[in-house]
């Protein structure tokens, strides 16, 4: 696992300014230990109801990675389909014991959840709310409610 996960640092770190261009940013959590990633995401797509947006994941890296895919959660609220809203746990096939491969890297999967924010699938939805909106077409509630979390202009139910 150490080995795979100092190449995957050498290969974020090389493509750093493409990643870049895509809004994407990937780093270690802490400098001495690359068993804890953050993922940051700027929403670049104008269509998109994230618009504009940077969002963060927090990536868990298990001790048998590559054979297990990382838990994946955003940090900041994301009011999406395939968000769940309380904890901000992805649904992404990707990050399921059956679809997983070790050949995913940490850029590849960075990749997979900005296409996510930018193309959500309602057909396998978190948060039903979200989807039914996304499914009804009511781009503008959805805008709505993307940018009312975001700005945290929200109190959380306990």
């Amino acid at each position: 696992m150490e080995n795979r996960l100092r190449n995957e640092y050498r290969n974020v770190n090389k493509m750093k300014d493409a990643l870049a261009k895509e809004g994407i940013t990937i780093f270690p959590t802490a400098s001495d230990n690359l068993s804890a990633w953050t993922i940051s995401i700027l929403t670049k797509d104008k269509d998109s109801p994230y618009s504009g947006q940077t969002h963060t994941i927090s990536v868990k890296i298990p001790r048998d990675y590559p054979l297990s895919p990382p838990e994946c959660n955003f940090t900041t609220p994301m009011f999406h389909p395939n968000v769940k809203f309380a904890n901000g746990e992805i649904c992404l096939n990707i990050l399921t014991k059956d679809d997983w491969s070790p050949a995913i890297s940490l850029i590849s999967l960075a990749q997979s959840i900005a296409g996510l924010c930018s193309a959500p699938n309602t057909d396998s939805p978190l948060n039903c709310d979200a989807s039914n909106l996304v499914k009804n077409g009511d781009v503008r509630a959805v805008r709505c409610i993307c940018q009312y979390y975001y700005k945290g202009e929200y109190t959380k139910v306990k």
